[in-house]
C-alpha cells in the first residue's frame, strides 16, 4: 500500500519492481531493461491532488548523484486499486494545494494538445481542466471544503489517465532539469512553465483551441492570459526568480530538456533553441 503524494506512490512502485525483478533502478529507466515479472499488487491512496501516479504505468525516480530524473514505464506498474479520500488532503497548505493542482492541469493540457491525444482522453483532459478551474480557488481559500478537495482528486485522476494514455510534452520536459538540478518542487515548476509552454504550442493546436478555451472559461484569444491570471489568483510565483531560482545553466537545462522522450509527443518540435528561449522567458 502507498499512502502519500506522487513521490510516495512512485517509490512504492519502484520497491515492488526491485523486489520481484531484481537489478537497480537505473537498469529500467526509459525502458533500458524490460520488466518481465509481475509486481506485488499495489493499492495507491493519494494525499495530494496532482501527480496522477495512482492511475499511471510510470514511476519517476531521481538519481541524486547524476541529478537526473528518469521514468520507468511498464503496464506492470499500474496500481490495482486507487482510493480517493478528500479528507486526507484537507491538511495540505494553500501553496501545495495550488502547486499539485497545477501539475494535474499541466497533465490535462499537455495530454489534450499532444500528438497522442484521442477522443476519449480529450474528454478526460477537458473535464479535468474545467474541474480544476472551478474547484481550486475554493480549495485554496477554504482548505476544509471536502467538495472542492474531492473535485480536485477526481480531476487529478482524470488528468492522470489522460496523461498516461496520451502523453505529455514540452512543459514536463522543461521541468525535468529544473527539478533535478535546482530542487524546485515539480508542481511549482509546472505552474510557472505552463503558460510559456502553452503559448509556444498555440500555433500547432489551432483546431482544438475552442474546446481548450471553453474548459478554461475564456475566449479563445485569451487562453494564455487567462492561465496566467489563474496562476496569479492562487498566490503561486509566476517566474523562476520569484520561486527562488534567479539563474540557471541555460545550456545544460536546454540540452537535457530537449533530449527527454517527453518532447516527441509535443505538437511542436522540442529543440534546444526552443527550450533555451522558454527557460529565459520564465526567469
Amino acid at each position: 500500500m502507498a499512502l502519500g503524494g506522487g513521490s510516495a506512490i512512485d517509490v512504492a512502485k519502484a520497491i515492488g519492481l526491485l523486489l520481484t525483478n531484481g537489478g537497480t533502478i537505473a537498469d529500467y529507466q526509459w525502458r533500458e531493461r524490460p520488466i518481465s515479472s509481475p509486481l506485488p499488487p499495489l493499492i495507491a491512496i493519494p494525499t495530494t491532488a496532482g501527480t496522477g501516479s495512482e492511475v499511471s504505468h510510470v514511476t519517476v525516480i531521481l538519481d541524486v548523484q547524476r541529478r537526473t530524473k528518469k521514468g520507468i514505464v511498464s503496464p506492470r506498474l499500474f496500481p490495482v486499486l486507487a482510493i480517493l479520500d478528500p479528507a486526507l488532503t484537507v491538511s495540505l497548505p494553500p501553496r501545495l494545494t495550488a502547486a499539485t493542482a497545477f501539475d494535474a492541469l499541466g497533465h490535462a493540457i499537455e495530454a489534450f494538445a499532444g500528438k497522442g491525444a484521442q477522443a476519449w482522453t480529450d474528454l478526460l483532459a477537458l473535464g479535468a481542466m474545467a474541474c480544476i478551474r472551478r474547484a481550486l480557488p475554493q480549495a485554496v481559500q477554504q482548505g476544509h471544503d471536502l467538495q472542492a478537495r474531492g473535485d480536485l482528486l477526481l480531476a487529478s485522476l482524470w488528468a492522470g489517465i489522460a496523461m498516461d494514455q496520451a502523453g505529455l510534452g514540452i512543459v514536463h520536459a522543461l521541468a525535468g532539469p529544473l527539478c533535478s538540478h535546482y530542487r524546485l518542487h515539480h508542481g511549482l515548476a509546472i505552474a510557472i512553465l505552463l503558460p510559456f509552454g502553452l503559448e509556444y504550442n498555440l500555433e500547432a493546436i489551432g483546431s482544438h483551441l475552442p474546446q481548450l478555451a471553453e474548459a478554461l472559461g475564456c475566449p479563445r484569444s485569451a487562453v494564455v492570459p487567462e492561465l496566467r491570471r489563474f496562476l496569479v489568483s492562487t498566490g503561486l510565483p509566476t517566474s523562476l526568480s520569484q520561486a527562488g531560482v534567479p539563474e540557471i545553466d541555460l545550456e545544460l537545462c536546454a540540452q537535457e530538456a530537449a533530449s527527454l522522450p517527453l518532447g516527441r509527443n509535443n505538437p511542436r518540435p522540442v529543440t534546444v533553441a526552443a527550450c533555451r528561449q522558454l527557460f529565459q522567458a520564465a526567469l
